[in-house]
């Protein structure tokens, strides 16, 4: 069982193309997933990111591996202005 948690998760890829596909396969699920633009905090070779929420860390990091989603980064986003890299 996944605990909720309503603190956003950022997801970075390497590629747009990356990103557009994680997107896909994360709706699918039910996900709370809305593709942005890569915060200023965050360096990353794509400009786009998915923020995730309603899900625990642990939970979106067996979400990833069994959707088979490769990330470049994985931060926690506490506020705009707080970005925490935790993966």
């Amino acid at each position: 069982m996944t605990i909720k948690n309503e603190i956003p998760y950022v997801i970075t890829f390497d590629s747009t193309h990356s990103a557009m596909e994680a997107e896909k396969r994360l709706i699918k699920t039910g996900a709370k997933v809305h593709v942005i633009p890569t915060p200023r905090q965050i360096t990353a070779n794509c400009g786009l990111s998915i923020k995730i929420s309603g899900i625990s860390q642990e939970g979106l990091e067996s979400l990833l591996e069994e959707l088979k989603i490769e990330k470049k980064a994985l931060y926690r986003m506490e506020s705009f202005h707080k970005i925490e890299k935790v993966l």
